[in-house]
């Protein structure tokens, strides 16, 4: 058994998906195999779900992005069931904005009353948008924002509090629903501002402190999403860490090239990005020690 340790954003179902195939392997994806045993609530009770499955079928099981935490306990026991575990690792730059433009459209419509443990929930896809889009529609307006929030956070939120209660207000009294057009709109540029500082605070934290975890994790066992979807040979090699009888006959390799999803979409990294997102971005980093191993996977600031 193995386990890939992912937050998302990083192809992890395109992964599963060539890891899976009929009568010899199956690499289960955030809450499929949840999704059949309700019982399941840890790291721990889902690998023993899945060695008896293993046992039972005598294929090759995995699963990768599930949605628990990662504790010292449970990273030891797994390690005494022999689960082999994975760090998936992606460019916190891109990370961060595929995060960002994944949940821009729920964080625009809901504003500072958005529930953030629900916001796997719902799908929207009426958008289109992009948060370049709006970064260069708001111009230095997030730089002077940012540098309030880091002053005085409660001085932000609460103005935070008033933008969105003026849509909310909008909203119920003259109909006027969140759509591309009034999000174009100068006088809502307050708002925008106030909800892509909000998006991108979400991100950096679910990305930094995911990739805290670097550190226990050997260099063998970390999985670089830019390696790994950039050709089947990668794929492959990465394949055998997880089980020595994965290769190329046996992997489900036929679409291999047909990689969807916004996380292969070409993005702009930081081009867009207000400076002191980018300048915050450098701080979190120090702040967590990690320079040196993104350092030693090539990521460069």
């Amino acid at each position: 058994m193995y386990l890939i340790h992912s937050n998302g954003h990083s192809a992890t179902r395109w992964i599963s998906k060539n890891l899976s195939i009929d009568n010899f392997s199956k690499c289960y994806h955030s809450t499929d195999l949840i999704d059949l045993n309700p019982k399941i609530h840890n790291l721990v009770k889902y690998h023993k779900f899945l060695s008896s499955l293993e046992k039972k079928n005598n294929f090759i099981y995995g699963s990768i992005h599930l949605p628990f935490n990662l504790s010292k306990n449970d990273y030891d026991q797994l390690i005494e069931m022999d689960v082999k575990q994975f760090l998936l690792v992606r460019n916190p730059i891109f990370k961060i904005n595929s995060i960002m433009q994944f949940y821009l459209e729920k964080f625009l419509i809901y504003g500072l009353f958005v529930n953030k443990k629900k916001v796997f929930k719902d799908k929207f896809n009426n958008f289109n948008l992009t948060i370049d889009e709006l970064f260069i529609f708001c111009g230095d307006n997030i730089n002077k924002l940012l540098n309030k929030y880091k002053k005085s956070k409660n001085a932000y939120h609460f103005k935070y509090f008033i933008e969105t209660l003026k849509i909310k207000i909008n909203r119920i009294l003259f109909n006027e629903n969140i759509n591309e057009n009034l999000l174009k709109n100068k006088k809502n540029i307050e708002f925008i501002s106030c909800v892509l500082i909000n998006l991108f605070l979400y991100a950096l934290s679910q990305c930094i402190t995911f990739d805290k975890n670097i550190e226990i994790f050997s260099d063998d066992k970390i999985v670089v999403y830019e390696k790994i979807t950039s050709s089947k040979e990668h794929f492959i090699e990465y394949s055998k860490r997880f089980n020595k009888n994965l290769n190329e006959k046996n992997l489900n390799l036929f679409d291999f090239k047909k990689k969807i999803g916004e996380n292969f979409k070409k993005r702009n990294a930081s081009k867009f990005w207000p400076e002191s997102f980018y300048s915050l971005l450098l701080e979190k980093i120090d702040q967590k020690n990690l320079f040196k191993h993104y350092n030693n996977l090539g990521y460069n600031f």
